[in-house]
C-alpha cells in the first residue's frame, strides 16, 4: 500500500534493515505507529515539516528523472536530489564525451552522470 512505499521511499535516510524491520510489522497501526516515531526521532518538533520536505523531494524526483525500468527516486539522479534538491546543471565533455554535471554550491559538491544507453549513471 501507499505507507509502504512511503517506508521504502526512506531508504536514503535509513538502513536497509530499519526499512525492512518495519515494513515486517504486522501489528494493528504498527507501521504507521513506527513511520512516526522514526521521523519524531529524526527531527524532533520539526517531523512533520522535515516529512514534507523529504517526500516533496522524492515526489519531485519521481516526476524529473524516469529512466526505463526504474521509477524517477531511484535512478541515481534522483537519489542525488533526494539527498541534495535542485542542482545547478551543465554539460562537460570529458575525453570526447558529454557528461551531465549536477553542481551544488552551497555544498561544495559536484556529481558526474555518464548517459549509457537511454540512463545517467552517477560517475563514480
Amino acid at each position: 500500500g501507499e505507507l509502504e512505499q512511503s517506508i521504502q521511499m526512506m531508504k536514503y535516510i535509513l538502513p536497509a534493515e530499519k526499512i525492512s524491520q518495519m515494513l515486517k510489522n504486522d501489528r494493528p497501526g504498527g507501521k504507521k505507529n513506527e513511520f512516526d516515531k522514526i521521523w519524531e526521532k529524526l527531527y524532533e518538533e520539526e517531523a512533520q515539516q522535515e516529512m514534507q520536505i523529504y517526500f516533496d523531494k522524492v515526489f519531485q524526483a519521481d516526476s524529473i528523472n524516469k529512466e526505463e525500468g526504474k521509477a524517477g527516486w531511484e535512478t541515481d539522479r534522483g537519489r542525488i536530489f533526494v539527498l541534495y534538491g535542485e542542482p545547478e546543471e551543465d554539460s562537460v565533455k570529458l575525453e570526447g564525451k558529454e557528461y551531465l554535471r549536477w553542481i551544488y554550491p552551497n555544498w561544495s559538491l559536484a556529481f558526474l552522470f555518464e548517459p549509457v544507453g537511454n540512463r545517467w549513471l552517477l560517475r563514480k
